[in-house]
């Protein structure tokens, strides 16, 4: 008893000189110097000490860092450098990862089940990088699709505990919802002009994608936080309350998502949500509950001008010469698949869609449109990788969907099992919205998601042992 005070003691004085040595700089700066200057600095110290010591001790925080600065987007750049928000927690995760991987006894690396097939396809594209038009330019994307890939690998092994995925899902749902709100004060403030304007013109008005320089993309991130959101309403068993605030943020994330006047996250809402209820012990009921209230949402808001756009953006479909957006999209799928007749098997080389495409499939009615880039991921692949490439592209997701799907019938935590629902009908969703926009392969939420959907069911495991 006497040795532990004694201890308790020594620890106490040993804080109280440090905290002394700390106060003495700050006046003896702050005399020298400017006493606000000086306060920031060792405020933001102190801030940055205490994160360091958080997410050394739990390493996945970083993932939610990752998270919240890919939806700061072009916000999130440190002014004067390339670097983001994103990089630096990739770099803190990478760092602490690979400390505690040297600093471990058995040093296990976590995988997935598709690392054949991904490693294949990813070794594929490298040798395309021979016969490539812009291999330089094609290095760097490579470069960029191999970093992701360890930071699916990352995630995997740096979320081993439920505080740092509770961080994660809400930094998902909290980032969306707050952007949403956001968006929604924009709409609000927008006149009805400028809303029929963005029906057609949506990537030219920047405030219906926030953070975001394509709305496209804004509304990609808040369909996956929808999806993850619906998930754990409907399939978590949380409390009442916290399903009420979880369906308020919800709600505002929708007429966020909507706002942004984006068809292809509309369309890939609707896989999305159908894995979600389907796992529900009342689907039915679920899916005729969203049918009613949706069509009731309608009838109410038909004559306003929010309403009339969102219509008018769906029927802009069936006259494709009529949207400029649409036009351009079969222009260039036409492309791709002018490019996979001539070079079928082997493709065209990684990233070379773009320059082909401007110098040879260009249709002449397109001289108004300079874009360029495959807004259809399965045409992409086909067209610069050929059918080697699709095919190995296509073996790795249905070894992906095979994992996540089935290993939601194992699991019986509700929590968990609610939260890899949620992961992997957004997955779902997004590589449907794969199939109308651009560079969605070498995004940061699609590898965040492949490895959250490994690390869910590991955690679920231990929790369950724990019970």
């Amino acid at each position: 008893m006497y040795r532990a005070i004694r201890h308790i003691l020594q620890e106490e004085r040993k804080a109280l000189q440090l905290s002394a040595f700390i106060f003495f700089c700050f006046f003896l700066l702050a005399i020298k110097t400017d006493f606000l200057i000086v306060s920031a600095v060792f405020a933001g110290l102190l801030v940055v000490a205490a994160g360091s010591y958080v997410i050394v001790k739990h390493p996945g925080y970083g993932v939610a860092i990752m998270i919240i600065g890919t939806s700061l987007d072009v916000l999130g750049r440190i002014p004067g450098t390339p670097i983001t928000v994103f990089h630096l927690g990739v770099f803190i995760t990478l760092l602490i990862w690979l400390l505690r991987i040297y600093l471990s006894e058995s040093r296990e690396v976590l995988h997935t089940t598709f690392d054949l097939p991904l490693w294949l396809f990813l070794g594929f594209i490298s040798f395309t990088l021979i016969y490539t038009p812009e291999p330089l330019d094609a290095a760097v994307y490579f470069m960029r699709l191999i970093a992701l890939v360890v930071v699916m690998y990352m995630t995997i092994n740096v979320v081993t505990d439920k505080a740092s995925l509770n961080v994660s899902i809400a930094a998902v749902i909290l980032s969306a919802f707050v952007l949403s709100a956001v968006a929604i004060t924009d709409i609000t403030n927008t006149s009805a002009y400028l809303m029929q304007a963005a029906v057609g013109f949506s990537k030219v008005f920047g405030r219906f994608g926030v953070t975001f320089e394509n709305p496209n993309y804004f509304a990609t991130f808040l369909m996956l936080a929808l999806a993850i959101s619906a998930s754990l309403i409907i399939n978590g068993r949380l409390s009442g309350f916290m399903r009420l605030l979880l369906l308020a943020m919800a709600a505002v994330i929708m007429v966020g998502l909507v706002g942004t006047f984006s068809r292809a996250a509309w369309v890939a809402l609707l896989p999305a949500l159908f894995i979600v209820i389907y796992f529900s012990k009342y689907r039915a009921a679920i899916f005729i509950s969203i049918l009613v209230l949706t069509l009731t949402a309608v009838i109410i808001l038909w004559n306003t001008p929010f309403v009339k756009s969102v219509i008018m953006r769906f029927s802009s479909l069936a006259t494709a010469s009529a949207d400029p957006s649409s036009m351009t999209r079969v222009f260039l799928f036409q492309g791709g698949w002018d490019m996979l007749l001539d070079t079928y098997f082997m493709g065209v080389g990684y990233r070379a869609f773009p320059v082909y495409y401007e110098k040879i499939y260009r249709p002449h009615s397109q001289v108004l449109f300079d874009v360029f880039e495959s807004h259809t991921l399965p045409m992409e692949i086909l067209a610069e990788l050929g059918v080697i490439g699709f095919t190995l592209f296509i073996y790795f997701m249905i070894r992906y969907f095979r994992y996540g799907l089935g290993s939601v019938n194992k699991m019986d935590h509700p929590y968990f099992r609610a939260c890899q629902i949620g992961v992997v009908a957004s997955m779902a969703g997004y590589l449907t919205n794969a199939l109308f926009s651009p560079g969605q392969l070498a995004s940061n939420y699609l590898w965040i998601g492949f490895g959250l959907t490994y690390a869910i069911p590991r955690l679920a495991a231990m929790e369950t042992g724990k019970d």
